[in-house]
């Protein structure tokens, strides 16, 4: 048996996207820089992220760790 998965840390990155307000295409960013931790799906090729490993500075549009 697989282990759980805590869906209110691990969103789509596009979840997280809207969550923040933000374009999907940052958060694809931070993937590929290592900037937030991230999981595949078990058993598939979606990328999951941990929606507590960063927050948004909004009035930067930056991130920080």
């Amino acid at each position: 048996m697989g282990e759980h998965l805590d869906t209110t840390i691990w969103v789509t990155q596009q979840a997280l996207a809207d969550e923040l307000d933000i374009p999907v295409q940052n958060v694809h960013n931070w993937v590929q820089r290592n900037k937030i931790q991230w999981r595949l799906l078990p058993g598939s090729t979606i990328k999951l992220v941990n929606r507590t490993t960063i927050t948004v500075d909004h009035t930067k549009g930056r991130y920080s760790k």
